[in-house]
């Protein structure tokens, strides 16, 4: 008779753990681990032991006992995991803040390995990832804490173009008992276009992600027709409209001040019957990168006795640049005269330029009007300048130029240089002068308007103890833009009355020490917070004051960032990688290198710096 064949059983199933049945065949068995189907039909249990004495099962079962605990941290971290993170995130900190490639933290780690800590891994990966995932995300956290103590702020948007890539960052300005005026990154994105509609859409979304739409009370950009519909502010189709009509309060549009001035100056030059900006642009192309047209000018600047110095090129959209350049060549003006008569030949504009003694009194005389200019805007973009400072810094302009209109200023050197004319040249000079000053002042009127209505709130920079007139005018103001503010005029009056105490006895102790106004108020009201005195209602009149910018120049200075970090080299570069490392330059949290040392000794304390080390150590271990 055949004999019988073995099958499965379920002691075999229960005494063997890999092995599996296999469907439609009891007389075979499947083996989990090296995946192979064998026959038991034979031996049974004997056929199970031959398949494991295989050199195949045995390599699986090696392979299947190893264990990957070795592969992974300790699921707690004790102090020196915790040091080492916060180690970690102070050294991608540094690279951020300095603009170093994420690229120089493979050789960085490496030296740090071989000469301190043999555990310390943070390359190029984990650095970019604790910017973007902890450092980043920390420092808008601690920003939302921030904004909920502020009772109003002030957005800026601007666009630019990196390549094909439009961008636009979204800035908050706000004011806060502790640190006073910040300007901070609410959001850094591209848009497809730049239509007020795209604009509007980018600059609601990111207010409203905090939920600040009830908080806004100005919106500050370039004064162009897509921002605010021209210098009338007329029409629907801009988006200053759009977001006016988008929130509760009546926005105070803050165009940028410092624009206004420069496209003044700008404008005004243009009248002057020879272009001097084109001049000194082709004078600079001579010379920049010809090494021997260098060496001769040289030369000819030891012939004459002139101490030689490097010419400044200049932009037609960075007039400010204009003033060193024209400065530079009028040094020069003597070596360059000689220097182009001996040449063959010399570019005909520049010559003709250099013999025309009118065109060097235009020169002198652009240079001397550019000097009020160059120092009003320079005041206006300092980083705390609020749109009240912009407005007496335009008002002040406009008192100089009236002045200078009035005695038809020139300047000596231009005075001397005219001698020289006839009486029917210096007439025609001295009405293009009339007219340059009539161009610079109609034009500050016009576009400087919205300031004016900023002066009443002068008194809140605290340059002098306010008077209750100057408190009652601006809260008249104020009261038409904020119409659901609650102010109470009786307790107001005897909180000025507190401010006007506080300041007559810190006013000269201010000015020596060159106090910026949010400071002060800052100052105060922590005093009045220590000893109980009310502050309520003057603090809403000073928080709206101090968010209001002058200028669009925070935005701008993101742009220069932006260049100088985006760069060719670094093209493979996302857009979230960008923005958590603007924010970890200084935008966001604007700490010093060394803020590891307060975080580390404090992490017990806050829960959210402590949340900030535990992150960085997950980092560590993905």
């Amino acid at each position: 008779m055949p004999k019988r064949k073995s099958r499965l059983t379920t002691e075999l199933l229960e005494q063997y753990s890999f092995l599996r049945k296999v469907s439609g065949n009891e007389n075979a068995a499947f083996c989990s681990l090296c995946k192979s189907e064998f026959s038991v039909s034979h031996g049974g249990k004997a056929d199970v032991q031959s398949h494991s004495k295989t050199s195949k099962h045995k390599r699986w079962e090696q392979a299947g006992s190893s264990s990957v605990s070795a592969f992974y941290g300790p699921a707690a971290a004790g102090d020196q995991e915790l040091k080492r993170a916060a180690q970690e995130a102070t050294f991608a900190y540094h690279l951020v803040r300095h603009n170093q490639s994420f690229r120089s933290m493979d050789c960085t780690a490496g030296l740090i390995r071989k000469f301190y800590d043999q555990r310390f891994t943070c390359a190029r990966t984990k650095a970019e990832a604790i910017i973007t995932n902890v450092i980043a995300p920390h420092a808008m956290d601690l920003l939302k804490e921030d904004i909920a103590d502020a009772s109003f702020i002030s957005v800026a948007a601007d666009t630019s173009n990196h390549k094909a890539v439009k961008l636009v960052p979204v800035v908050i300005r706000y004011f806060t008992l502790i640190r006073g005026v910040s300007v901070k990154i609410l959001k850094f994105a591209s848009l497809p276009g730049e239509t007020s509609t795209l604009l509007f859409n980018e600059v609601q979304r990111s207010l409203s992600a905090f939920d600040l739409m009830d908080k806004v009370v100005g919106f500050c950009a370039d004064n162009t027709n897509t921002n605010f519909g021209g210098k009338a502010r007329r029409g629907q189709n801009n988006v200053f409209y759009k977001l006016d009509q988008a929130t509760p309060c009546s926005l105070v549009g803050v165009g940028c001040a410092a624009h206004i001035v420069h496209n003044a100056v700008q404008s005004a030059a243009d009248t002057l019957p020879c272009d001097i900006e084109n001049f000194v642009v082709k004078v600079f192309g001579y010379f920049h990168i010809y090494t021997v047209r260098t060496e001769e000018l040289k030369d000819f600047c030891d012939f004459v006795e002139v101490e030689h110095a490097t010419l400044l090129g200049t932009s037609r959209t960075r007039w400010l640049s204009l003033g060193p350049a024209v400065e530079r060549v009028l040094k020069l003006y003597p070596p360059l005269q000689s220097y182009f008569r001996s040449q063959d030949k010399a570019p005909n504009t520049i010559l003709k330029f250099l013999e025309d003694q009118v065109c060097e009194a235009w020169l002198w005389f652009i240079h001397n009007q550019l000097t009020p200019f160059n120092d009003t805007i320079k005041k206006m973009e300092k980083e705390k300048s609020s749109a009240i400072h912009s407005a007496q810094h335009i008002s002040s302009l406009l008192e100089k130029l009236m002045e200078r209109k009035a005695a038809l200023f020139m300047g000596l050197k231009v005075k001397s240089l005219l001698s020289g004319f006839p009486e029917h040249q210096v007439n025609v000079f001295k009405a293009r002068v009339q007219n340059f000053y009539d161009c610079c002042i109609s034009y500050l009127q016009e576009w400087g308007s919205p300031f004016r209505d900023l002066k009443c709130l002068s008194w809140t920079l605290l340059d002098h103890t306010p008077e209750w007139d100057e408190v009652e005018s601006s809260l008249r103001y104020v009261s038409t833009k904020l119409p659901q503010t609650d102010i109470s005029e009786t307790e107001l009056f005897d909180e000025v009355t507190s401010v006007k105490t506080y300041t007559s006895e810190k006013l000269e102790q201010w000015n020596t020490t060159s106090t910026t106004a949010d400071e002060r108020w800052a100052e105060m009201f922590r005093h009045f917070k220590q000893s109980h005195v009310p502050f309520k209602n003057i603090s809403a009149l000073c928080q709206f004051a101090m968010c209001l910018p002058g200028t669009n120049a925070p935005v701008e200075r993101i742009f220069s960032i932006m260049n100088n970090t985006w760069t060719d080299e670094r093209n493979c570069m996302s857009l979230d990688t960008l923005k958590a490392l603007l924010i970890g330059l200084g935008l966001g949290l604007g700490l010093a290198c060394g803020f590891r040392v307060r975080v580390w000794s404090a992490w017990q304390r806050p829960w959210n710096v402590k949340r900030l080390i535990l992150c960085v150590f997950c980092v560590q271990n993905v």
